[in-house]
């Protein structure tokens, strides 16, 4: 588990947990767990870990578009005590899924930390 994440981020990532039970994707600012991908791994080049069909654009206040596929980063995120994170969807509803992003993995990653987090 990351050395940043704490108690006080609990919160978060129960928001987190219902994102990705609904089946939309979460991306973190930075590596929290492997199994959660960050905004750094959204893109269409080779290697990209989340495949989108063109490379992220800033919109603007923090918004960025990649295709269809939205995501927020730096100031726009959702902040916690110890990370930042946003979600990533669709605007026409598209399954995660196509893009690469494991939400099966992702749950378990959160599940985790906030088992490793409610056991301290």
């Amino acid at each position: 588990m990351s050395d940043i994440i704490t108690k006080a981020d609990l919160p978060a990532l129960q928001k987190m947990r219902t994102a990705l039970e609904k089946g939309r994707g979460v991306l973190t600012a930075g590596v929290i767990h492997p199994n959660i991908p960050t905004i750094h791994e959204v893109g269409n080049r080779p290697g990209q870990r989340i495949r989108v069909p063109e490379e992220p654009r800033h919109l603007g206040y923090g918004l960025f578009k990649a295709g269809g596929w939205r995501f927020d980063a730096g100031g726009a995120m959702q902040r916690s005590a110890g990370f930042s994170w946003t979600q990533f969807v669709h605007v026409d509803g598209e399954d995660v899924k196509t893009t690469g992003y494991d939400v099966d993995f992702a749950l378990s990653a959160v599940n985790t930390l906030i088992s490793k987090l409610e056991k301290e």
